[in-house]
């Protein structure tokens, strides 16, 4: 009995550490089909909505209804500038170089981020609580469920966007041939901008449900 716990105990927690990785391939995905590179930032994106959202909820005190929407907002305005101002700008990119301006953007978010928040740990609190959930033998932790259930929202959600919305149909032929997309009328650099929103966004959202799960804080 006491081994079918602990592989119910594994099992929880791999499938919640599991979603929070997803969540995080999806914003790397989303920028190497519209660029084909590797966004070394990505991390940092959710890095600064960990501490955005800690920012917002435990120094200003907003309740989390308002601060998550806050938070993805705030990494969605990040992903425009650094599109507009490290990517856009570069005439006839190569991967290389891309891939390089991706990585001074990350050092950069780093320093930023030491300015701001200094280098002592910062905790966001679960969103309801720290009492586990009795499940087949194993305790569920409340913070499970919200990570595990956001992931799906996002999935769902970047799913019938692809699928069934122009924008979304636009940034899928972009990804399979940018240069018949741009013949058939699509603006190829304003897909990559979009690309580079939905990854902000998406990164925003693991770091606020990577910071209230991990206790070891940010």
């Amino acid at each position: 009995m006491l081994l079918y716990s602990q592989i119910i105990q594994y099992v929880l927690s791999g499938v919640t550490i599991g979603s929070v990785y997803a969540i995080i391939a999806l914003g790397f995905n989303i920028i190497y089909n519209s660029t084909s590179i590797i966004n070394f930032a990505q991390g940092e994106f959710v890095m600064l909505g960990g501490l955005t959202m800690i920012f917002f909820t435990v120094m200003l005190k907003f309740p989390l209804v308002i601060g998550f929407p806050l938070t993805v907002l705030v990494l969605t305005l990040i992903g425009i500038i650094m599109e507009r101002f490290t990517i856009s700008p570069i005439k006839k990119p190569t991967v290389v170089t891309l891939i390089i301006v991706t990585i001074a953007v990350s050092i950069l978010f780093k320093g930023i981020a030491m300015l701001v928040w200094g280098k002592d740990t910062h905790f966001l609190p679960p969103f309801s609580g720290e009492k586990g959930i009795a499940f087949m033998g194993a305790s569920l932790n409340p913070q499970y469920i919200w990570v595990v259930g956001i992931t799906v929202v996002v999935v769902v959600l970047l799913s019938v966007f692809f699928k069934y919305t122009i924008i979304g149909k636009a940034m899928t032929a972009c990804a399979v041939n940018r240069t018949a997309a741009s013949l058939m009328g699509i603006n190829v650099k304003r897909m990559v901008l979009l690309s580079f929103v939905l990854s902000a966004a998406i990164g925003g959202i693991a770091g606020i449900i990577y910071s209230a799960y991990y206790p070891d804080g940010l």
